[in-house]
């Protein structure tokens, strides 16, 4: 797409930048994407190879409270109601910029297929031996056959959706991979047409 886009500047050499700004914006659009998806490669590179990771007793409630405030204005934005429930001083035995990312993904995610006008809903519990992260978000939800395989690296349910929201199917994986490290389960559950919920299940910190 660069390149093509690329030999049209170029085989209008006499033309001013405001008339071909549309093959600059669709450059620049791949651009984006190709940065995306290698940083997320990278980072799965990263996580696989996984000597280097710091663990220690962290708060995941204020992980969680922190992600809420950074992404507070850009669901405010998207026109979408944020409604959460984080209970205090639940901690666990984790990473602290991978458990925020967990975080960040969900709420990507719920972002991008809530919809116009949509709402998510998060919680964060204790049930039992267990910290218990919940994000819901009403849209379309996920067919069943595609709900096992949502957290493959690559996967996407709807193709034509994956240009249109920017992403490569990586997210999930990232998130599963994280979750895993952790010593923690990651699943999902979903009707079509009205929601899906990601939870995660972590051990609380002896």
């Amino acid at each position: 797409v660069i390149n093509t886009n690329v030999d049209v500047l170029l085989s209008n050499k006499d033309e001013n930048v405001e008339k071909q700004s549309k093959w600059l914006y669709y450059i620049k659009s791949e651009v984006d994407r190709m940065s995306k998806l290698i940083n997320d490669l990278l980072y799965l590179a990263r996580l696989d190879d996984n000597r280097d990771v710091i663990y220690s007793v962290l708060d995941l409630s204020k992980v969680v409270e922190d992600v809420i405030m950074k992404m507070e204005a850009l669901i405010f934005e998207n026109n979408i109601a944020l409604h959460y429930d984080v209970d205090s001083g639940i901690t666990v035995h984790g990473n602290k910029e991978q458990m925020e990312q967990v975080v960040m993904i969900f709420l990507d995610n719920a972002i991008k297929y809530s919809g116009s006008k949509g709402e998510i809903n998060l919680s964060l519990k204790k049930n039992n031996k267990n910290a218990v992260l919940s994000v819901t978000n009403t849209g379309e939800g996920i067919p069943p056959e595609c709900i096992e395989r949502i957290f493959d690296r690559f996967y996407r349910g709807d193709k034509s959706r994956a240009r249109s929201s920017g992403g490569h199917g990586l997210g999930l994986s990232i998130a599963k991979t994280i979750v895993e490290q952790h010593k923690g389960k990651i699943y999902a559950k979903s009707e079509v047409n009205k929601y899906t919920t990601f939870y995660v299940e972590l051990p609380l910190d002896k």
